[in-house]
This record gives structure tokens, C-alpha cells and sequence, in this order.
């Protein structure tokens, strides 16, 4: 599997994970909020053989570094479309994403239907008016800067498990599954 790279965006470094065939398809992975690229990297393998596949770490996230302005899905969007232009893709895109990854998506193609090809929702954020008290709490100022500075695999699992309101759909530690 292809490794992560740094890509310059507009002045700041924005991680990247390239995959595939650069005459294919391009398909671009959005994670979820606290998460990261390695989230989609199951679906790598399953997926490069007739696509150029792009991963990023979203503005702010994992090891990309924040945009200027307030994080925002607008902020997000512009950070994926800066991201496109910085790898010299102009072909529209299939956008995937998780979580908050497909209401970025859904920004992406609000603000540029032209440079988007399809959308495709996993589990996507953005719909309703009910949101988890941890997504609420990253509103706070200061605070969800403070929760999302450098996340572990313990504080990602424990973030995962908190967002799920049924205990019994919650995923298990690996060590709860042996």
C-alpha cells in the first residue's frame, strides 16, 4: 500500500495518501470528525485497481495542518478543493465520505457540482438537529481544538464508543472480541 506524503496546499502541509491508476477514476476518501486517512485502508486494496484513489487528512485533522479561518464544512470543502488543485486533479471526482466526511462531501458539491462526479454517504453527518454531546462539545471554543491536537488509538476507540447512543451497537475493543 501506497505510504502517506505532505503535499503543499496553499502554504500549508496537507497529508495525502495516493493510490491506483492515475488515468483512473478519481475517487476521494473523507474521513470522519477526530479521524484520519488510515481510515479508508481496508478499502485500498479493494478499490485501486481500475481508480486513482486520494486520502487526506482533512484541514486540522490527523496531520494536516488547519486552514486560517474557523474550521468549518465550508473551510473543509475549500481545504479538499485546494488539496485536488495542489495534486493537479481537475477531472470531477467521486467523493466517499464518513461522517463528517460526507457533509464535507456534500460541501464539496455544493460549492463546486461542476468538479464532482458522484457522492456516496457512509454513515454521513450533517442531517438532523440531534447531535452526540461530543461533537457538541468540539463547538466550544478552545476545546475541540484541545480534543483533536494529536489523537491515539486508545482516545480514537474511546471517542468511536462514546458516539454510539446504544451500547449494544457499539464496536468492540479488540480485547472484548477475542
Amino acid at each position: 500500500m501506497a505510504a502517506p506524503e505532505f503535499v503543499d496546499v496553499a502554504g500549508r502541509r496537507t497529508r495525502v495518501r495516493l493510490s491506483g491508476d492515475p488515468a483512473g477514476r478519481p475517487v476521494v476518501l473523507l474521513h470522519g470528525i477526530g479521524r484520519s486517512l488510515e481510515d479508508w485502508d481496508p478499502q485500498f486494496e479493494l478499490l485501486r485497481s481500475s481508480n486513482r484513489l486520494i486520502a487526506l487528512d482533512l484541514p486540522g485533522f490527523g496531520y494536516s495542518q488547519r486552514r486560517p479561518e474557523p474550521s468549518s464544512l465550508p473551510s473543509f470543502a475549500a481545504g479538499v478543493l485546494e488539496t485536488l488543485d495542489a495534486l493537479g486533479e481537475s477531472r470531477p471526482v467521486h467523493l466517499i465520505g464518513n461522517s463528517l466526511g460526507g457533509a464535507v462531501s456534500l460541501g464539496v458539491l455544493g460549492a463546486a457540482p461542476d468538479r464532482v462526479a458522484s457522492v456516496v454517504l457512509v454513515n454521513s453527518g450533517g442531517f438532523g438537529r440531534e447531535v452526540t454531546y461530543l461533537l457538541r462539545m468540539l463547538a466550544v471554543p478552545g476545546l475541540g481544538k484541545q480534543m483533536l491536537r494529536r489523537p491515539t488509538r486508545a482516545s480514537a476507540r474511546l471517542i468511536e464508543r462514546a458516539l454510539y447512543h446504544d451500547r449494544c451497537t457499539r464496536p468492540r475493543s479488540a480485547s472484548t472480541t477475542r
